[in-house]
C-alpha cells in the first residue's frame, strides 16, 4: 500500500539527552530485579484490516525519534541516553499468524524473555485483511501501564499515517519530581503498608515463581455498562467491583499499583517512563459484595492521598526489592485497572478489536494478578500468574468467580 509523503515524513531529529543520568529508586528496584526475572510489561493489540510491517517499521523509528527513554540503555548503575542516530532502532518481529490461539501461546514466552532494548514489537501478521496481533514489549523500568497504553493508541495513529508529534522532554527521575518530606513523614506513610505486606509474607509457604502463564476473559458491552451503572448507584467505580470480586469476601492481602501522574503536573500520559507506586489493602472477610467494593474503595482512597503515597513512593522501592527477590508471593491478588484504552474504533484501513495486557509473573509478588482495561465499551480482565504457585486449573476457577461476581444478579 502506498505512503503519502507528507504523511509518512520523518520527524525532526533530537539532541542527545544529558549523559548519564543516574538511576531514582524506582529505575534501581526493576534493574535489581532483573537480575533474577525477566521484567517485562506487553501490550497484545487485535487488529482486523490491512497494516503492512514496512508501515509498522516506519512508526517505530518515530517514536523512537520522540521519546528519550526509547533511546536509553540501562545498565546496573546508569541510564545512557543516546541520539537517534547513535541507537540501535526498535526490534520488530513479524511472523504468521498461525491459529486465533497464537498470541496466547506467543505472550508468556515473551514476557519470560529478557529484553536486549527498551521496546520490541512482535507482528503475528493474518491474511489480507484478517485479524492479526501486535505485540508490544516494553521494561517496566522504562515504561509503566498509563504510558505504554498512550504510546500503543501513539502507534496505532502513526501507522494510519497521521503526522507525527513533537519530540517528547526527558524528565528527571521520579524520586526529583516528588514533593520534599521529612524522614519521619516518609517513615510514617510507609508503615501501614509495610506492616500489611509483611503481616501476610510471614503467613506465606509458597514456592518460587519462576515462569508467567496467562488467561483472559471479556465481558460484553451491555455488561459492562450494566456493572459501571450498578457501581456509581453503589457509590463506587468499577475498581471497587474489581477488587471485592478478586478478593471474594475472604480475609486478604491486595496489592493494588498506582498512578502517580495526577499529583506531578510535569507529566501527562504521553511521557514514557514509570511513575507509579504500590499500596497494600487488606480485605474483610463476611461483608457482600457492595460493602466489600466499597470499603475497599475507601481504603485505596485513603491509601493513595499525597501525604501518604508520595511520601512513601522512594521507601516502597527502595525496600520492595528486599522482599521480591525472595521471588514468592506477598499478596493473594494484585488489581490493575488501567481504565479506558485510548484508542480510536476505525483507523481507516485497520480497526483495533481487542486489547490484552500483562507483566511478567516472577516479579509480580501475587498469587493471582489481574490486569483490567475498557476498550470500546468492553471490559477485559488479563489474568497473569505463575504455574509454580498455581495450577492453571486453580487460575481458571479463579477467574471464572471474579466474571462470575461481576456479571451476578446483585450487579
Amino acid at each position: 500500500m502506498g505512503q503519502p509523503e507528507q504523511a509518512l515524513r520523518s520527524v525532526p531529529p533530537v539532541q542527545p539527552a544529558t549523559l548519564p543520568q543516574t538511576l531514582g529508586s524506582s529505575e534501581r528496584f526493576f534493574v535489581s530485579l532483573s537480575a533474577f526475572a525477566p521484567t517485562n510489561l506487553a501490550r497484545v493489540i487485535a487488529i482486523e484490516g490491512v497494516l503492512p510491517a514496512q508501515r509498522i517499521a516506519w512508526a517505530l523509528r518515530q517514536l523512537q525519534a520522540r521519546h528519550p527513554l526509547l533511546r536509553a540503555s540501562v545498565q546496573r548503575t546508569r541510564f545512557l541516553h543516546r541520539a537517534l542516530e547513535h541507537s540501535p532502532p526498535l526490534t520488530l518481529r513479524t511472523e504468521a499468524r498461525r491459529d486465533e490461539l497464537h498470541w496466547q501461546r506467543a505472550l508468556p514466552r515473551l514476557l519470560d524473555t529478557p529484553l536486549h532494548g527498551p521496546l520490541e514489537l512482535h507482528y503475528l501478521l493474518g491474511g489480507f485483511g484478517q485479524r492479526s496481533e501486535l505485540i508490544v514489549v516494553a521494561d517496566h523500568a522504562l515504561s509503566d501501564g498509563v504510558s505504554i497504553n498512550s504510546l500503543c493508541a501513539e502507534l496505532l495513529a502513526l501507522c494510519a499515517q497521521q503526522t507525527a508529534r513533537p519530540a517528547r522532554p526527558l524528565h528527571p527521575v521520579l524520586d526529583r519530581m516528588l514533593p520534599s518530606y521529612t524522614p519521619r513523614q516518609r517513615a510514617r506513610a510507609f508503615t501501614g503498608s509495610l506492616l500489611r505486606m509483611a503481616r501476610f509474607a510471614l503467613r506465606r509457604s509458597a514456592p518460587r515463581a519462576l515462569s508467567t502463564a496467562y488467561l483472559h476473559v471479556e465481558l460484553s458491552e451491555a455488561s459492562t455498562t450494566r456493572l459501571i451503572e450498578r457501581a456509581r448507584k453503589e457509590a463506587t467505580t468499577i475498581t471497587g467491583a474489581l477488587m471485592a470480586a478478586a478478593t471474594g469476601g475472604l480475609r486478604t492481602a491486595l496489592s493494588v499499583p498506582v498512578n502517580l501522574r495526577p499529583h506531578l503536573p510535569e507529566l501527562s500520559a504521553e511521557d514514557l517512563g514509570n511513575y507509579t507506586s504500590a499500596t497494600y489493602l487488606e480485605a474483610q472477610p463476611n461483608t457482600d459484595f457492595w460493602s466489600s467494593a466499597r470499603a475497599l474503595k475507601r481504603s485505596l482512597a485513603v491509601a493513595v492521598e499525597p501525604a501518604n503515597l508520595l511520601a512513601a513512593t522512594s521507601l516502597v522501592y527502595r525496600t520492595g526489592a528486599l522482599f521480591v527477590r525472595r521471588q514468592r508471593p506477598l499478596a493473594q491478588a494484585m488489581i490493575s485497572n488501567s481504565g479506558l484504552v485510548p484508542f480510536a474504533r476505525d483507523y481507516g484501513a485497520f480497526q483495533p478489536v481487542a486489547f490484552h495486557t500483562g507483566t511478567s509473573a516472577p516479579m509480580l509478588s501475587a498469587d493471582y494478578a489481574f490486569f483490567c482495561n475498557t476498550l470500546h465499551g468492553r471490559l477485559s480482565i488479563n489474568l497473569v500468574y505463575a504455574p509454580q504457585v498455581v495450577r492453571r486449573g486453580q487460575a481458571e476457577r479463579k477467574l471464572a468467580r471474579v466474571r462470575a461476581a461481576l456479571e451476578a444478579d446483585h450487579v
